[in-house]
This record gives C-alpha cells, sequence and structure tokens, in this order.
C-alpha cells in the first residue's frame, strides 16, 4: 500500500475512529492519541492490509481495542456518566425540547451513557452515523444477528431510561406543586 492510498484511508476514516475513541475513554486528548497509534499501527502494518477484505472494520477494531486497552490501564472499566458525544445531529432541532421543557437531546445523551461498550458502539454506528446492518457487522467483527440484538437491546434501555426520568421528573414537579399549593 503506498502512501497516498494509506492518506485518503486516514481521511476517510479519522473522524470516525475518533468519535469512537473518545467515546469509549472520555477523553478528547486521550482519543486523539489513540487516534493516531492507530493510523501508526496500520501504516506499521501496510503490506499486509491488502490481505484484509474490509479495511475500515480493521481500522475500527484496532481502534476500539486500543481504546478499551486504555480503559484497562486507567483501571476504569465502568462507563462514567458524563459524555461528551454530539448526538445533535441525530434528533431533530424541532423535537429536542417539547412543549414541557424536555430536552430530549439530553435525556438520550445521559441514557447513552449507560449502555455497554458494544451497545454504544452498535447504537452509535447505526442510528448516529446511518450505517446499514451489514456495515456495523463487518466493523465490529460481529454477525449481523448480534448486531440487531445489541441496536435492540440499546434502544430499549434508553427508552426506558429516558421514560424513567421523565416519570422522575414528572413526580418532582408534581411534589413542588402540592407543596406550593
Amino acid at each position: 500500500m503506498r502512501s497516498k492510498e494509506f492518506t485518503s484511508l486516514v481521511t476517510k476514516y479519522k473522524d470516525g475512529i475518533y468519535r469512537l475513541s473518545k467515546w469509549i475513554v472520555k477523553d478528547h486528548d486521550e482519543a486523539q492519541d489513540i487516534m493516531q497509534e492507530t493510523f501508526i499501527r496500520l501504516w506499521n502494518r501496510r503490506s499486509t492490509l491488502k490481505k484484509y477484505r474490509n479495511l475500515e472494520s480493521v481500522f475500527y477494531v484496532t481502534a476500539k481495542n486500543l481504546a478499551l486497552n486504555a480503559l484497562k490501564k486507567k483501571k476504569k472499566m465502568t462507563i462514567s456518566s458524563t459524555s461528551d458525544i454530539d448526538i445533535a445531529d441525530s434528533i431533530p432541532e424541532e423535537s429536542a425540547d417539547n412543549d414541557q421543557g424536555v430536552n430530549f437531546q439530553l435525556l438520550v445523551k445521559r441514557s447513552m451513557d449507560q449502555l455497554s461498550v458494544n451497545q454504544r458502539i452498535v447504537f452509535e454506528l447505526r442510528d448516529i452515523e446511518n450505517r446499514s446492518i451489514e456495515e456495523i457487522a463487518k466493523i465490529t467483527n460481529a454477525t449481523e444477528n448480534n448486531v440487531r440484538v445489541l441496536l435492540s437491546r440499546a434502544r430499549q434501555k434508553i427508552r426506558k431510561l429516558c421514560i424513567k426520568e421523565m416519570n422522575d421528573e414528572y413526580r418532582r414537579a408534581e411534589n413542588t406543586l402540592r407543596k406550593i399549593l
């Protein structure tokens, strides 16, 4: 693989790899380092990359593994409750806030933080980046059926957590009104 070919692959995958890395490690600088390390490792293996049918999968799996290794080094395998993922594009702006002032983007963002790493990866690739099930299966080295199961469970969990938070908010508002009135 020539330098020019590799550069075009880097350009094509850098944003997705950065988002994936940042999603896992929750740190901008560390995600940048992981992205660079991914490209360095793959550049060093460029002569063997031609044997892979799906280079996108190789890039994403390498980045995912490096990010998970970074988490292990920190001994921080649980996902924190704050997320830096920008999901603004995945929810239409007109539905971000409803008549009661509920911010759906924030609800979904907080709910996503409680997904497993695999569920989050599949959810982002499908519902935020609009990738096909087949593409996601190739990227994650999972079966299409497994991707569907992960996606279904992720959506169910997000839905359940959003409803719970909205109900909690409603109860708090109701209790406040009872105290006032």
